[in-house]
């Protein structure tokens, strides 16, 4: 796991996070000014593309697969359990992303787009701090990023320099804020408990 605490403002957020994820954030909005962002219905077709994608695209130097089909998707979708989000602009669809509902947490799988169009335009960024700007402004619950390991939120901060850990979730760090990353000791300790956070 790596939780996202969304129980405030989305410009409080930024104000939270390192110099470096500021920066991120503005680049990410100023070259992406172009695109929509929007929380659009289900469309197996269009996620099925956006799955197939991301499935021909080295990550970290490998092929990777889903470990679901896009009919686990549709099902989350037919349960009320899926959000899809996704960045567009006058030519169609630049970037989709998913997300499933739980309990008192959402989790998030990683967002899809075409690295030869959107890598330099840091769009995988854009849909990060937009779905944390969408969950803010709506007061859902936290997210849990992905990656990381499950026993506990205070013992994967504590141990994200480890390869083990960091190899998954190096890049997703951008996203905490300083203060839980400096104070792991501090932070309520998350566990996973099936369908929910505790």
């Amino acid at each position: 796991m790596l939780i996202i605490e969304t129980k405030t403002t989305f410009d409080e957020y930024l104000k939270s996070l390192s110099k470096t994820g500021k920066k991120n954030y503005k680049y990410a909005q100023k070259h992406n000014s172009d695109l929509t962002y929007t929380k659009i219905s289900f469309n197996r077709d269009l996620v099925e593309r956006f799955m197939k994608l991301w499935e021909r695209q080295l990550i970290r130097g490998k092929y990777r697969r889903w470990k679901f089909s896009v009919d686990y998707v549709e099902s989350l979708d037919r349960e009320g359990k899926l959000m899809v989000f996704a960045a567009n602009d006058q030519d169609g669809f630049k970037a989709v992303h998913f997300v499933q509902s739980h309990e008192n947490y959402i989790e998030a799988y990683p967002p899809m787009y075409d690295k030869k169009y959107g890598k330099e335009r840091y769009l995988a960024k854009l849909m990060w701090f937009n779905l944390i700007k969408y969950v803010t402004d709506n007061s859902l619950f936290n997210i849990d990023m992905g990656g990381g390991i499950d026993t506990s939120w205070r013992e994967t901060i504590s141990r994200r320099r480890e390869p083990e850990i960091s190899k998954y979730t190096k890049y997703k760090w951008l996203y905490v804020p300083e203060e839980v990353k400096n104070n792991p000791d501090l932070q309520h300790d998350y566990k996973l408990d099936g369908d929910k956070l505790i």
